[in-house]
């Protein structure tokens, strides 16, 4: 069987996992991006916080079963990766104008599938013994991760170098090649690169691209 060619635009988060996730699978993959190094656009901007205890409890079930399985899914590749994919401190803290808000936020999260305790001011003092004036109640979420998100784009960056990939950073692309009404490679400084199909993962820096 042929193997298939895929180039994924953009070295961000998204990018550098489509990367990562295709290279391991066995496709031929070309990584380009603008920037000299990898999660240096949108994505160095994120929080990295892998988390459903921030978002609203009431959004569509699909959706926060996909948040539930995403944080599972992070735990499942930092393991993969040795820890080194995640911030070693796990979990994480919120609480409302007052106990009965956060009662209210953590039963609701609770009721939607998320792991989810009530802590008072002792055990939060505990946790985060910087915090100046701890609340009386908080709610706690042992399973949240958080990810430095450039550092975890380097990591998948380099998995996929190893992988087989391609990596070409400092290459901005300048259009899409189509043919007919699929995607046939990038346009570069350099020349155009030929492939199977293009992902396009370069978040806010995407423009309207030139087809040829």
């Amino acid at each position: 069987m042929t193997q298939k060619h895929v180039i994924v635009v953009g070295a961000g988060i998204v990018g550098a996992m489509t990367a990562f996730r295709l290279a391991t699978d066995g496709a031929r993959v070309t990584l380009v991006d603008a920037q000299p190094a990898p999660g240096r656009g949108v994505s160095a901007a994120s929080f990295g916080w892998i988390t459903c205890a921030a978002g609203d409890p009431d959004i569509a079930a699909a959706e926060y079963e996909r948040r539930l399985r995403a944080i599972g899914d992070y735990a499942s590749l930092d393991r993969h990766f040795g820890g080194r994919l995640c911030v070693p401190v796990r979990g994480a803290l919120l609480w409302g104008d007052d106990a009965a808000d956060t009662r209210d936020w953590a039963r609701r999260h609770e009721d939607r599938g998320s792991d989810v305790r009530l802590v008072d001011a002792a055990e939060i003092a505990r946790m985060e013994p910087l915090l100046a004036a701890p609340p009386p109640l908080a709610a706690w979420f042992p399973r949240e991760r958080t990810i430095d998100v450039s550092q975890a784009c380097a990591l998948l960056v380099q998995a996929a170098r190893e992988a087989g990939a391609a990596i070409m950073l400092g290459q901005p692309v300048l259009g899409i090649e189509t043919k007919g009404a699929r995607a046939s490679g990038v346009r570069l400084a350099t020349g155009v690169i030929a492939a199977d199909g293009v992902v396009v993962a370069a978040g806010a820096t995407v423009r309207r691209w030139s087809r040829s």
